[in-house]
């Protein structure tokens, strides 16, 4: 049988992008109140057979991961669970993941204050890491002037990611400053290693949502474990921008056919 088996890594990015709240909307209750735990760790896609929204494609591992958890408390969690007269659960998996994305983007809005004094400097350092990482040499691609709505339509990427996108777009000119700071084969060899992470994560049938969702995890991994950067709320915005700017660069997800 398989095991809830969770990395500290995931954990606190669980905990940090909770905000303390339930992620089920309008649920008032503290997750971590002074007296006790209220939170529950819960799986989008089943971890077991004969669970709700199971996946038989999807590994241990990935079950396991964070795209496919989530925050509630012990009520809400029993309610997502429900299943109907035939056997099917009334909640499914993009309803669940919209709703995980919905409280991230209330929790991240409360804290733009923060967001704006601390991640200049830290994007920097992310930046500076990414390009020491080793990447796999590819033959030059030549890429053809596309719309961000044209990629995204052509990605079918849901509501979920288009907001993201757009948001972080504005943050192109900073990135691209920060790349020309470095040698050409630095930043080559940055774009490159982010694209290494995105092939790597691709597999039969995933959608583009959880292919985005794999990589952005992938990432934070390789700069929490091989750069050493300590996770926090600015280093997930900040790996949010350089997704983004990948995203623009055609180092992730699909170009749109000319």
């Amino acid at each position: 049988m398989a095991q809830r088996n969770y990395s500290a890594l995931t954990k606190q990015r669980l905990h940090v992008q909770s905000g303390d709240c339930c992620a089920y909307p309008e649920c008032p209750l503290r997750l971590f109140p002074e007296e006790g735990n209220n939170a529950d760790i819960c799986h989008i896609e089943a971890l077991s057979p004969g669970g709700p929204r199971y996946n038989p494609d999807s590994s241990d591992e990935e079950r396991n991961a964070f795209p496919n958890l989530m925050l509630l408390c012990k009520t809400h969690h029993g309610i997502i669970d429900q299943v109907d007269t035939a056997g099917q659960p009334y909640y499914n998996t993009h309803q669940l993941k919209q709703m995980k994305q919905a409280r991230r983007d209330w929790f991240e809005a409360s804290r733009a204050t923060l967001f704006s004094i601390k991640t200049p400097s830290l994007l920097s350092k992310i930046v500076h890491s990414l390009s020491s990482l080793q990447a796999e040499p590819k033959p030059a691609n030549v890429s053809h002037p596309f719309k961000i709505d044209a990629k995204i339509d052509f990605n079918a990427l849901s509501s979920r990611h288009y907001g993201i996108i757009h948001k972080y777009s504005v943050y192109y000119h900073s990135v691209e400053c920060l790349y020309n700071e470095l040698e050409p084969a630095q930043k080559a060899s940055l774009l490159e290693a982010i694209n290494d992470i995105y092939l790597s994560c691709q597999r039969p049938s995933i959608s583009s949502d959880d292919l985005w969702d794999n990589v952005e995890s992938k990432l934070i991994e390789k700069l929490n474990n091989e750069s050493k950067h300590e996770y926090s709320e600015p280093l997930e915005w900040c790996v949010n921008i350089i997704m983004v700017d990948a995203f623009m660069r055609c180092k992730i997800l699909e170009e749109p056919k000319v």
